[in-house]
């Protein structure tokens, strides 16, 4: 097989995972595409750190939210995330440069580098496996814990709802005292102004 044909072959093997496609192409065609390429190891890094938590939530917000028993749940799968995601990088970006060496510099790396590379990812792949098995198993935890919150929030919107309609009853009711208290005005100026016609001190005082 010719060697571009070749390259061309393991690119496309390989595009799927890292997007190298454009370094595999002849070196005219690889400089033009250059730019393609580092977009590619870019994407590549993008998809290595998505479990970061989003943008749109505030540092504080975040705070609260890690606050009590989640908190300690989170920090318990967090922080060997952020180890295997910093190890994942590295190792693409060795892969990368050793890609580079092979079909761009034309440099000869010994195959028990490439297995050793080969080996350390597969380690990776292993750890993300068994994280995500735990991640799997604190799903019961986690559940109940959020149904329980949700019961909590169920019950003080009850709380809350009851003194809304309490609030209500009791406007409508200082309506009703409000224009009962109203109408008596009518018959203390006509009680009054009849009393004062009885006896004029009344009307003096």
């Amino acid at each position: 097989m010719d060697p571009i044909e070749a390259r061309t072959e393991i690119a496309k093997a390989l595009e799927p995972f890292l997007g190298l496609s454009a370094a595999w192409c002849p070196i005219a065609v690889v400089r033009e595409g250059s730019q393609e390429g580092s977009g590619s190891m870019k994407s590549f890094k993008t998809r290595s750190g998505s479990h970061s938590m989003p943008t749109m939530l505030s540092k504080f917000q975040t705070m609260i939210d890690l606050s009590g028993a989640f908190g300690s749940i989170f920090a318990r799968v967090e922080e060997p995330l952020k180890q295997l995601s910093m190890d994942l990088g590295l190792l693409g970006e060795r892969v990368q440069e050793a890609q580079r060496d092979l079909t761009m510099r034309r440099c000869l790396i010994r195959t028990d580098t490439i297995s050793s590379m080969i080996k350390d990812c597969a380690g990776v792949e292993t750890r993300l496996g068994l994280h995500s098995a735990v991640l799997n198993d604190l799903q019961p935890e986690l559940q109940q814990m959020w149904q329980e919150q949700l019961d909590r929030v169920r019950r003080q919107q009850i709380i809350y709802r009851e003194k809304v309609e309490e609030c209500l009853t009791l406007r409508e009711t200082a309506r009703h005292v409000l224009t009962a208290a109203k109408q008596l005005l009518p018959y203390a100026t006509c009680i009054e102004s009849m009393s004062a016609l009885i006896d004029p001190k009344l009307k003096s005082a």
